[in-house]
């Protein structure tokens, strides 16, 4: 047996036991259970008890079974599933699996590769350029990785490149999805998703109010984190890339065939209302669904089967489901307010002092938690309204923690995009590269936030 797992089981139940018992101050009866099961549930998914989506359900179950319905009602609970953002992960998958299937995503990277890549510098720059441009048709980390990671393994083979700067074209296409995830709304659907749900409705902004909030933050994070990886590992002098094989391996896709014509219709069209949903009003997760609709339906699609529903990853919706409560009840019984008031100081000072409290915050829950999400559920809630005061926008708060939590880790369990790669048949790189590369990034982390603090400021949000 796992002493890992068993002894996280036991950690979870007596913190929980504990935090039922304790003499905790001013604090309701339901805002005590919420907080000693939340917590107990957050343990369990650091220590990896058990699929995070089973523990997932049981802090639903946990919620509908011993808070008071008249406060926490179940459709508070269960809001994840009514909220039209969350059909935009499952949809993700979809669209991801549609792209894959066709070719057109190879097709795409190849394309750009014989016409813009010659030597190593450019490989590692074409690795973030090509997750940028994926991101707005690929709403998932994971599809846009495997698919440039194929690429380059082409790419690698074919100039017989060199252990050390393997690893690091490896470590770039999954590093660079996690910037380019920032710059569109359906970039990630999993984590953005979770952010938006903790952003007051009324303040959330569109999908062209995302770009313009984090556009540039976005596209800076990425020049500075493919700045690092340049200065890492130097430019081999003697690297040849034979474009011409990579020119046949284009050719030999030969012209674009009828599934190819089609994807490439229904995700144009996804894109066209995912950029007009100011205009239309319909939400982008069931645009995004609709057209998964159309690519499974016969004649028109005929790009999507019962194969690609069963490969959704339904742990993850419990699991985002699960996050989604803990940040709605949490605030419902007092739980938020009395975290936020015994954690966090009682003024940020000003919003220097906000933002030096985000990353400290920020930092350290991620380390202990792991998880990009949990992090985002338990802190986000607390530090909105520690901001209130000062006037600061809550998309600004949740942008800033996001951007410190997605940009910085200590260990490879912090940031489960790097985490997958981390292996000779994936990435090509190690754990200990991981760790490395989010170590080093630290500085130029923090640096980022205070430039998108500045943007910010100039767009008015604070």
């Amino acid at each position: 047996m796992n002493k890992k797992r068993l002894i996280g089981f036991f950690v979870g139940l007596t913190v929980t036991a504990a935090m039922l018992a304790a003499p905790l101050g001013d604090i309701g009866p339901d805002a005590r259970r919420c907080l000693a099961m939340s917590i107990g549930v957050i343990l369990w998914w650091a220590f990896e008890v058990m699929p995070t989506g089973l523990s997932a359900s049981i802090l639903l179950m946990g919620y509908s079974l011993f808070l008071d319905p008249a406060v926490v009602p179940a459709g508070l609970i269960f809001k994840f599933w009514g909220d039209p953002t969350a059909y935009m992960i499952v949809s993700g998958f979809l669209i991801t699996a549609a792209i894959k299937k066709s070719g057109i995503g190879k097709r795409f990277a190849l394309f750009c590769i014989t016409r813009f890549v010659r030597n190593y510098r450019q490989i590692i720059i074409a690795c973030y350029v090509l997750g940028y441009l994926l991101a707005l048709i690929i709403p998932s980390a994971y599809g846009r990785a495997f698919l440039i990671m194929s690429v380059m393994e082409f790419v690698i083979e074919n100039s017989r490149m060199e252990r050390k700067y393997a690893v690091n074209v490896g470590l770039a296409v999954f590093a660079a999805q996690n910037v380019s995830g920032l710059l569109f709304m359906t970039a990630e659907s999993s984590l953005n998703v979770v952010l938006l749900s903790l952003i007051p409705e009324a303040l959330r902004p569109g999908w062209m109010g995302w770009i313009g909030y984090m556009g540039v933050p976005a596209l800076t994070g990425g020049v500075l984190m493919c700045g690092v990886q340049l200065l890492l590992v130097k430019s081999p002098k003697d690297l040849v890339i034979d474009v011409e094989r990579a020119r046949m391996e284009l050719a030999a896709m030969g012209p674009l065939n009828g599934k190819e014509k089609r994807t490439i219709f229904w995700v144009a069209a996804a894109v066209a209302l995912w950029m007009t949903d100011s205009l239309h009003h319909i939400n982008v997760g069931w645009a995004a669904l609709a057209v998964c609709g159309m690519m499974a339906a016969p004649v028109v699609g005929d790009l999507l089967d019962v194969d690609d529903v069963k490969d959704i990853n339904f742990n993850l919706m419990l699991f985002n489901a699960a996050s989604v409560a803990l940040g709605v009840v949490g605030s419902a019984t007092g739980m938020n307010s009395f975290l936020a008031a015994r954690l966090f100081p009682t003024s940020a000072g000003g919003v220097l002092g906000l933002m030096v409290i985000i990353v400290g915050v920020c930092l350290l829950l991620h380390a202990l938690l792991g998880s990009i999400i949990a992090v985002f559920t338990v802190a986000v809630p607390a530090l909105i309204l520690l901001s209130e005061p000062l006037g600061v926008h809550p998309a600004a708060v949740a942008f800033a923690a996001y951007i410190v939590l997605i940009c910085q880790w200590f260990f490879p369990y912090q940031n489960l995009t790097m985490a997958v790669g981390a292996s000779e048949s994936t990435g090509k790189y190690t754990p200990g590269d991981v760790t490395r590369l989010g170590v080093i990034f630290t500085l130029p982390t923090i640096l980022l936030l205070a430039l998108s603090v500045a943007w910010w400021a100039f767009l008015g949000l604070l």
